[in-house]
């Protein structure tokens, strides 16, 4: 955290000293955005880059994003407006201005990165509604998930300008939860990366006494073979590890298992009911649970929901609409 104190320090001071100045423009800062959005997910070690002033492809029509985060591979994960100081995040959260620039934006990856130079917003859609790319986020269907204002956050000046713990903790989760838990994902590498980061956050956040998961250790010793305990430094260190890989990916292949199996599902009961009379089709209402769910029944050791949608009649459950399935979660 200590760099990236530094780096906001350093971004409060000079946007300060450009907001001042007559001859500023928007794509003034720019830059100064960069190199603060940079910090934040190269010490997170996201695997994204930051782009700003870019042109990018739609078909045959372009856009140009203030900012983009993506990969080297030209995939674009999050974009990211700007606007100046005197304009609210919440006005560029609801703003319909250059032909709904925000909505279309939100549409295409579901997040956006709002700033106002002075602070940053989380933008995304409200849950349960379903992204069409070729059709603008209407106003109704945004959310400002999070917000950070880091002017009035800031203390001191010059040399001693400092930023207050909160808004750097806030700013963090803003940027690192846009890449984390909305963008789409480009490239596997990308995902292994992803998980990794939170596996780690997952190992850090475990309490200090594990005396009360102490049982977990004969399942251990069995499963693995292998002979340690929590009250040595080593036995802990890797019971921690493993504990956490075991959860961790045992969850997210559950929902992968899901997903897959409500894929397989839905072409199986569409080629049933294009033989089959209509009447004769199940009209059991499909479940509302999403993999996730599924995957958090499977690793509690209860039956997954997701595998009894259609108990008399045989059916597998119905694909998942693209707003169900998490993307880097």
């Amino acid at each position: 955290m200590q760099t990236i104190g530094t780096a906001l320090a350093e971004y409060v001071a000079e946007t300060r000293h450009l907001d001042a100045q007559p001859t500023s423009t928007e794509p003034t800062f720019y830059p100064a955005i960069k190199t603060l959005i940079a910090a934040v997910l190269k010490e997170g070690r996201l695997p994204f880059e930051v782009r700003v002033n870019t042109s990018e492809s739609k078909g045959k029509a372009r856009d140009m994003p203030d900012f983009v985060l993506g990969d080297d591979k030209m995939f674009v994960g999050v974009f990211g407006e700007v606007k100046r100081a005197n304009v609210t995040l919440t006005d560029i959260a609801k703003s319909t201005e250059q032909n709904d620039q925000v909505g279309r934006y939100l549409a295409q990856t579901g997040v956006m990165l709002l700033c106002n130079v002075r602070g940053f917003g989380l933008l995304a859609c409200v849950p349960d509604y379903v992204r069409e790319i070729s059709k603008p986020v209407p106003p109704s269907k945004r959310t400002l998930v999070k917000t950070v204002d880091l002017w009035s956050a800031a203390s001191g000046s010059g040399l001693c300008l400092k930023i207050d713990e909160a808004a750097t903790a806030d700013l963090v989760e803003i940027i690192e939860r846009s890449v984390t838990d909305y963008a789409p994902i480009a490239d596997p590498a990308d995902l292994a990366k992803v998980l990794a980061r939170q596996a780690r956050d997952a190992k850090g956040g475990l309490p200090d006494d594990l005396r009360p998961v102490r049982p977990l250790l004969d399942d251990y010793r069995q499963a693995l073979g292998l002979a340690f305990h929590v009250d040595d430094e080593r036995g802990d260190r890797f019971f921690r590890s493993s504990l956490v890989q075991t959860a961790f990916y045992s969850l997210f292949a559950a929902w992968i298992s899901v997903g897959q199996d409500r894929r397989r599902g839905c072409a199986l009961r569409d080629r049933r009911c294009a033989r089959l009379p209509a009447d004769s089709v199940s009209r059991r209402p499909p479940s509302r649970h999403s993999p996730s769910e599924a995957a958090q029944s499977a690793g509690s050791g209860r039956p997954s929901r997701a595998r009894h949608w259609y108990p008399q009649s045989g059916e597998s459950p119905p694909v998942p609409r693209s707003n169900d399935i998490p993307h880097h979660r």
